[in-house]
């Protein structure tokens, strides 16, 4: 299914024309292929070492494969996780990410930052179920923590030195990635309990960012962007109008187009009241949590808090900029055209977070129940090894257990 995925991904990437779509799409597509023969490689050698690809009969399986055997295994683990990583976009491996997506139409960005989280995803199932308790107990934790630290301020630096509103949320993109990595290399699972919160509105909010740039980019120069830095660097402008322009009544298109701005901004920045601030809030209490039963927070840790604060400044500060620059110092004055149809995945993609807002203690505790099962896997291995096969299939065992 994850070649599947990968395959629709390639035609939603070419959909539409121009050469710099085309160009980015063939980037995307070169680096994807690589990816998806990295997780063959992955999976070959993990069968080969192991005997099964079922998940649950390969956690039950670890604990009796001959250590020469195992090196094996890990090498087949560390391939398989490379290919997701690149998909989670880690450094070194998001180089390609956010030109490919902020080349992409508005509705296929949208659907890519959810399978941006695709990776952090699969990376989560198979730490905690493989990775968890017996002889591959923290494999590669070390390398998500370094790696999600390097991604987060690789991120933070893309998210200030961007100009455009499409690559501000490609590095948006890297900068959800890089505090996830950060978390699943703590292994902690009060701290995944609040990552898992974040990950979701996280994704909910740049999904929707992605849609309210193409409304909000329509019928603007190309290169508005570029000149109104080149004014703003040295001073450039009609300052003699700016008295004139006080008191002119915003039209109701652009009214509408910035409060889903700002409450994108919020989200991206993590600043109160919105699910992105929650989301943050418990990341960072349970981290500081630690020092409550007497045990400081490692240096790690207190590296996670600094930058996860650092992002929301960054966010905020890129965020402020693009905005004022787009809707009360645009160099058109023209108003873009939106047709409700266009506004209305937006609008509820932004109530879906206001709906994590609101019922922010039930999204907790589903997400404190989801970590502590993920955490206990034998309860998962269990249920797969006594499930029955369907009825009618001829020849087969009937439990999947069963030689």
């Amino acid at each position: 299914f994850f070649e599947v995925m990968l395959a629709a991904s390639y035609g939603l990437m070419l959909h539409g024309s121009g050469p710099l779509r085309v160009k980015a799409g063939m980037h995307y597509i070169a680096v994807n292929l690589v990816a998806a023969l990295f997780f063959l490689i992955g999976v070959s050698l993990i069968y080969g070492t192991a005997g099964t690809l079922n998940m649950a009969d390969l956690a039950a399986r670890l604990p009796q494969i001959e250590p020469d055997r195992l090196m094996l295994l890990q090498a087949g683990a560390g391939v398989l996780g490379v290919a997701f990583l690149i998909k989670a976009g880690m450094w070194p491996l998001c180089f390609w990410l956010p030109t490919a997506y902020s080349a992409a139409s508005a509705p296929v960005a949208g659907i890519f930052a959810i399978l941006s989280k695709l990776g952090i995803y699969v990376i989560l199932r198979l730490t905690m179920l493989l990775f968890g308790d017996g002889p591959l107990d923290g494999f590669g934790a070390n390398a998500l923590l370094l790696g999600g630290m390097v991604t987060l301020i690789y991120g933070i630096i893309g998210v200030l030195a961007s100009q455009a509103l499409g690559r501000l949320a490609g590095y948006s993109v890297l900068v959800s990635s890089g505090t996830l990595l950060m978390v699943l290399g703590i292994n902690d699972g009060v701290v995944s309990s609040g990552a898992l919160l974040y990950l979701v509105s996280s994704t909910f909010t740049i999904s929707a960012f992605f849609m309210l740039i193409e409304l909000v980019e329509r019928g603007q120069d190309a290169g508005a962007n570029v000149l109104a830095v080149t004014m703003e660097a040295y001073g450039e402008g009609d300052e003699d109008g700016i008295d004139e322009a006080e008191g002119v009544t915003m039209p109701g298109t652009m009214a509408i187009l910035g409060l889903c701005f700002a409450a994108c901004a919020i989200l991206l920045a993590g600043l109160p009241p919105l699910s992105g601030f929650i989301a943050k809030f418990a990341m960072l209490s349970a981290m500081l949590g630690a020092g409550a039963i007497g045990v400081p927070p490692t240096a790690a840790v207190w590296t996670l808090i600094v930058l996860v604060i650092l992002s929301g400044v960054a966010s905020l500060i890129a965020m402020t900029r693009v905005g004022i620059r787009t809707f009360w110092g645009s160099l058109e004055g023209t108003v873009p055209r939106v047709l409700v149809i266009e506004l209305t995945p937006v609008m509820f993609l932004l109530a879906l977070t206001l709906l994590l807002t609101v019922w922010a203690g039930p999204a907790m505790q589903y997400m404190d129940t989801t970590i502590r099962t993920l955490g206990n896997p034998a309860n998962y291995i269990e249920a797969v090894q006594k499930a029955y096969r369907v009825p009618g299939y001829q020849g087969a065992p009937t439990k999947v257990g069963d030689p």
